[in-house]
């Protein structure tokens, strides 16, 4: 699907090094936080903006909500912004800010 999947020639954010795809690594556990939803999870589970509905639907929990939400603070405490429909997905830059400052990675 064209909204999960970025063809290069586009010069999506990752071509330009400006997006991160990431979660929480606990080292007193050795797992990853649970999020509620899989890394490039398509379902409408991964969506930050379908949080409260999963939630009050009891889909996801509080402790996966709040896991999302620490998440989404570490990364915006250092300036970058997540996307509506990826919970692991963090860009650095808009489109047209990264295409100005780098080259595209092919």
């Amino acid at each position: 699907r064209g909204k999960f999947l970025s063809n290069p020639k586009n010069g999506s954010l990752h071509n330009y090094a400006a997006a991160v795809d990431l979660s929480i690594f606990d080292l007193r556990t050795d797992t990853l936080l649970d999020m509620g939803a899989g890394f490039d999870d398509m379902r409408k589970i991964a969506y930050p903006e379908f949080e409260t509905h999963f939630l009050s639907t009891g889909e996801l929990t509080l402790e996966q909500v709040n896991n999302r939400k620490l998440l989404r603070s570490v990364m915006r405490s250092q300036n970058f912004y997540n996307i509506p429909s990826e919970w692991w997905h963090f860009n650095a830059y808009s489109r047209e800010t990264a295409k100005q400052k780098y080259d595209i990675i092919e």
